[in-house]
């Protein structure tokens, strides 16, 4: 009788297992973890101790809430006894599940090496039982963390093996599933066709089986691709399909996704009152079916729309707004991204302490919530900031715990991208053995794990280093690789960023119809985009090439229409640095004072903004204008200004060149020593931070001041050195103004003969480059040069 008792009682508590398992799933369903925990804890605790299954299986239901809840070390621990449980009562089929559920909370836990372990024990326990199934499941999740490790080789090959089973066995959803994560990887990899026939493969299994929620999301990843491609037609069409899919399927979620895609579409293409027309109806149908995180992220959206608007107050409002609903909700990492948005707003008008006080408030709360990546992406955003306010050692500081973070989750990319910021500081602070050297460590991490879009910035990134060191060819071969994958990949914004560092090259090495040629081809690209801080940008770029060419007419026009557009999006930046190069036009115009108006206008933006850096270049700007007409007291005083600027943030280019302005101030006031001390300190700092044009500038300096005193061979081996330098770096106009210096110290010498020979080598030059007016007066030179020494 007790035993027939017994049996009752244990069917009777396996049924309450059963209901209270059922309850604790209804719950977790319901965002309502703490019910489901106090649910399934009040049944373990009655529980009788010899039946075994049902303790595994509240044990494992108990984990799955603890997970639910964020509660990962608690989730560890319930699963791992239900595991040991299974294990002992030779349960393989549950054991198996409660490993891969296992592998789910150490992924929760960035604990990756775990993770795929308990997945690989899972799914060699479904390979004896034959549930193939299931085995192809646990493969797809741990393809999905190789993934995350950008160990995309290794995801590949499970992905293929799951494809096969699901191909076996028939299961044609599954086989969807599969395609998709597969093509995910390709898209990370930017090999953006095979993704895209691996898609078209899904649509059509779709198809056959009716999945329009697949369907749906598939379009919605394709349009994704297109904008990357900048192929925004395709992208829009996607983006409609995926619409029109979720709305016969009558799911409002997946429709007001969607229409963030075609939103998103239309702001890469800056059609700014159709992306907020979209934004806002997305944000009607999230409040209208209660999803409040959605709208928070819709609301984040818009905010950006506003920013590019430069549109302000409505970033903020929105971006606040975001907050909100997240702190009310309790979403901490949704609020984490909000008060991302609202400090890119105020960063964005140069309101760096708010934004300082925003970015900590993210970093406190990734730290708070243990992830890691998050914490190191603050980090990294922390030191943009530092970056902005010129203040090097903080920014260093902050990047390099980010690099130490992700180091330590072995995120490979994020810690490429550390680097990267890393390796930007170091080339600001003109320390550009440092910055060639962790950039090839970004390129490498960046050709290792294919992605094809960072490698190509990353090749624009070193080449601008080699350009700052005047190493033209290392810059143009960088340039043209960058160039080749932008073209490849089909990203037209990347394309043109690779063409101006080639016209820039273009430009010092003084060809200016092909720099000309470049620079147009970029203004194109930057309007066929709508890009229009890129086509302020190109057309400030043309001007300076069309004064180098003498066209200052044309300069001129080219700059109001850069400062119309500056002005028009709200850049004052872009502001300041046209109202800088159109001082150096009526430098050429000996308009003098409306350069001193011109570097004064921009000195005020840039103080106003709080870019010392390029204030301290406009403060140099203005002191040069005082120099040209003979105003040396004033000269002295803004270069010294220029100079003590430079040194507070650290800029030693910066500092030497305003040691050379200072230096040329004293050699034309006849204070030799002073000019020879200050050539002397310049070119110090350009040798030790391997500016060779520097060096070059300061050479031909010092020489300037030896040759007037009668220190002639001084002089010439002063000039030969900078001669040797500008010849190096292929700074052909450089080359031809010290070839001239040479000649008229031959001619100070009273030896005619090599005198005329080098102003012929000098006019030889200058024609080649286009500056025929100097290369005929030296031509004329060296020939009175040669009649009279036969005479």
């Amino acid at each position: 009788m007790s035993a027939t008792t017994s049996s009752d009682g244990d069917d009777s508590f396996a049924a309450h297992s059963t209901l209270a398992l059922e309850m604790g799933t209804m719950y977790i369903a319901q965002n309502d973890h703490l019910s489901a925990v106090g649910c399934l804890t009040e049944a373990l605790a009655k529980c009788p101790e010899h039946d075994r299954n049902s303790q595994a299986a509240l044990l494992e239901g108990l984990g799955v809430a603890r997970f639910t809840g964020n509660e990962y070390d608690e989730a560890k621990s319930r699963i791992s006894e239900s595991i040991q449980i299974y294990g002992e009562i030779g349960d393989l089929a549950a054991r198996a599940k409660a490993l891969c559920l296992l592998g789910q909370v150490h992924l929760g836990l960035l604990e990756y090496s775990q993770a795929i372990a308990m997945l690989g024990e899972g799914s060699e326990i479904y390979a004896v039982i034959g549930d193939n199934r299931s085995k192809a499941i646990a493969w797809q999740n741990t393809a999905k963390i190789h993934v995350i490790r950008n160990e995309y080789s290794d995801a590949e090959e499970l992905l293929w093996r799951a494809l096969d089973v699901y191909l076996d066995i028939g299961d044609k959803r599954e086989q969807a599933s599969a395609l998709c994560s597969l093509a995910q990887i390709y898209h990370l990899q930017s090999q953006y066709p095979e993704a895209i026939r691996l898609f078209i493969k899904v649509l059509e299994i779709c198809a056959e089986t009716g999945d329009q929620n697949t369907e749906a999301s598939t379009f919605c990843t394709l349009a994704e691709i297109h904008r990357l491609r900048a192929e925004y037609p395709n992208a829009a069409e996607c983006a409609s399909r995926a619409l029109k899919a979720y709305s016969d399927i009558g799911d409002k979620a997946g429709h007001a996704s969607a229409l963030q895609s075609l939103a998103e579409t239309h702001r890469l293409q800056c059609q700014y009152p159709e992306t907020i027309k979209l934004l806002t109806q997305a944000l009607k149908i999230r409040a209208e079916i209660g999803d409040k995180c959605g709208e928070a992220w819709g609301l984040c959206a818009l905010s950006q729309v506003h920013r590019l608007r430069r549109e302000y107050s409505a970033a903020a409002e929105h971006a606040s707004r975001a907050v909100q609903i997240y702190s009310d909700v309790g979403e901490k990492e949704g609020r984490a991204k909000a008060l991302e948005s609202l400090a890119e707003t105020h960063k964005l008008q140069d309101q760096y302490p708010e934004t300082l006080q925003l970015l900590t408030e993210v970093l406190e709360i990734w730290t708070e919530t243990g992830y890691r990546q998050g914490e190191a992406s603050s980090l990294r955003d922390l030191g943009a900031v530092h970056v902005a306010r010129d203040e090097y050692s903080e920014a260093t500081e902050c990047v390099s715990r980010s690099l130490q973070i992700f180091s330590d989750i072995g995120d490979k990319v994020g810690s490429a991208g550390a680097m990267f910021d890393l390796a930007g500081i170091h080339h600001l602070q003109n320390k550009f053995s440092e910055a060639i050297q962790l950039f090839k460590q970004v390129l490498d991490v960046n050709t290792e794990v294919g992605r094809r879009p960072e490698e190509a910035m990353t090749l624009c990134a070193l080449g601008t280093v080699h350009l700052s060191k005047s190493e033209y060819s290392k810059a143009t071969e960088c340039a043209y690789q960058a160039l080749q994958i932008f073209s490849d990949i089909g990203i037209e914004v990347g394309r043109a960023a690779a063409m101006r560092i080639l016209g820039q090259i273009h430009r010092l090495e003084n060809m200016y119809p092909q720099a000309v040629v470049v620079h147009t081809q970029v203004l194109d690209i930057y309007t066929g985009v709508h890009d229009w801080e890129g086509q302020a940008r190109a057309l400030r770029a043309l001007a300076e090439v069309r004064r180098l060419q003498h066209q200052y007419r044309e300069a001129l026009q080219l700059l109001q229409s850069a400062l119309t557009i500056n002005m028009d999006i709200g850049d004052k930046s872009g502001q300041a640095y046209a109202m800088l190069e159109a001082a150096h036009v009526h430098w050429c115009r000996k308009d003098y004072a409306l350069a001193a108006n011109s570097c004064s206008d921009a000195i005020q933006i840039f103080s106003d903004i709080g870019n010392k850096r390029s204030k301290s270049e406009a403060l140099g700007a203005l002191a040069r204008t005082s120099l040209l007409q003979h105003k040396y007291d004033d000269s002295r005083r803004v270069y010294t200004q220029a100079l003590e600027c430079s040194k507070r943030i650290g800029d030693r280019n910066g500092e030497a060149f305003a040691l050379c302005g200072l230096a040329e101030v004293h050699r034309l006031e006849g204070a030799h020593q002073q000019a020879v001390n200050l050539f002397g300190e310049a070119l110090k700092i350009f040798t030790d931070i391997g500016f060779r044009a520097g060096e070059s500038k300061a050479l031909k300096g010092l020489a300037n001041v030896h040759r007037p005193q009668g220190n002639l061979d001084e002089a010439l081996a002063l000039y030969s050195d900078a001669l040797r330098i500008r010849t190096d770096i292929g700074h052909r106009k450089g080359r031809a103004k010290v070839l001239r210096e040479i000649a008229e110290t031959y001619v100070d010498k009273g030896l005619p003969d090599e005198a005329a020979a080098k102003f012929e080598e000098a006019s030889k030059v200058f024609e080649e480059i286009g500056y025929t007016e100097e290369a005929s007066s030296l031509e004329k030179k060296a020939a009175d040069l040669r009649r009279e020494s036969a005479s």
